[in-house]
């Protein structure tokens, strides 16, 4: 009964071992993941900062984008006007031509 309990004592110490050594090895890769769940959470509020710039530059060019579009057809506009009094034979007034050089002045 000895050899027995000798022999069970023996694997118990080596399965308080084994289970040591696993903690062990489970705790390191434990803080392993909780380090890189820190940082994928400064590159989440990273990302989220840079989505709200892409965002605030997309609505910029969005307005310049209208600004730039009215701007077009106010000059497409003024220019249909000159080619009409063109092609009317009315005469060229200094008035057309001051409205002229304004709308050519708008170019970039």
């Amino acid at each position: 009964m000895t050899d027995k309990l000798m022999e069970a004592a023996k694997w118990a110490a080596a399965r308080v071992h084994q289970l040591r050594a696993d903690n062990e090895r489970l705790e390191a890769e434990n803080t392993r993941l909780l380090d890189a769940k820190g940082r994928m959470r400064v590159e989440l509020a990273h990302a989220q900062t840079d989505n709200t710039e892409l965002r605030h530059n997309i609505e910029a060019l969005r307005t310049k984008i209208l600004r730039d579009t009215a701007e077009l057809e106010q000059l497409r506009a003024a220019l249909g006007f000159f080619a009409s009094v063109i092609k009317s034979g009315e005469p060229w007034t200094q008035e057309c031509q001051r409205q002229l050089d304004r709308a050519v002045e708008r170019k970039p």
